[in-house]
């Protein structure tokens, strides 16, 4: 009878989870699409799990039709995509990482004090503040290209936002030409910053 009530438990486990998992294939040609069947629109991005949800924080880039932007950004990106000063960071949720639902803008450039590029955005949450803190790439319009790249702060009150600036010239202790970011948070809450610099 033991026997048999474990065997059927695992089965029960085994079924669950099946049903609960979907398979889903990311192709690089197609682009993925969101609840709504709209492309998504998050780049450079990522993603972080609360609650229950899936929060994937990225650039948004629009329809990419208007012209390179300043700093030397045609020789980044000469199709007119990406890097441009009116994108903002897009927020997408979902429970199982192959359904997305869009929840709008989580930061808007507009806010920003100073004109300029944004990209690779991170957000943890800071237990003892009880706030959520977003850092990105940030290179102001008037720089003379990307060695002037730094890093700004924004916080919310919550993971969706909307993100409010705190400051857009962050010090490192390698602060020129600084590049690609990612955030790491220990068990007991502390966060570190690692990024790349020239």
């Amino acid at each position: 009878m033991i026997a048999n009530l474990v065997a059927v438990t695992i089965l029960s486990t085994v079924v669950f989870n099946v049903i609960k998992c979907r398979e889903v294939t990311i192709s690089n040609i197609i682009p993925r699409r969101d609840t709504n069947g709209t492309i998504m629109d998050a780049h450079d991005g990522s993603i972080f799990l609360y609650d229950g949800l899936y929060y994937y924080y990225g650039a948004s880039y629009g329809l990419c039709i208007e012209p390179p932007g300043p700093s030397g950004c045609s020789v980044w990106h000469p199709g007119g995509c990406g890097f441009q000063l009116n994108h903002n960071i897009s927020l997408y949720t979902s429970m199982d990482l192959s359904a997305w639902t869009f929840r709008g803008y989580a930061f808007q450039m507009s806010s920003m004090k100073t004109q300029g590029i944004m990209f690779c955005p991170r957000v943890l949450p800071n237990p003892k503040t009880k706030k959520w803190i977003m850092w990105f790439n940030f290179l102001p319009a008037t720089g003379t290209g990307v060695s002037e790249s730094q890093f700004a702060v924004a916080i919310s009150d919550t993971p969706q936002g909307p993100f409010q600036l705190v400051t857009d010239k962050v010090t490192t202790l390698a602060w020129e030409n600084t590049g690609d970011l990612n955030l790491f948070q220990d068990n007991n809450g502390d966060a570190y910053i690692i990024y790349t610099a020239h």
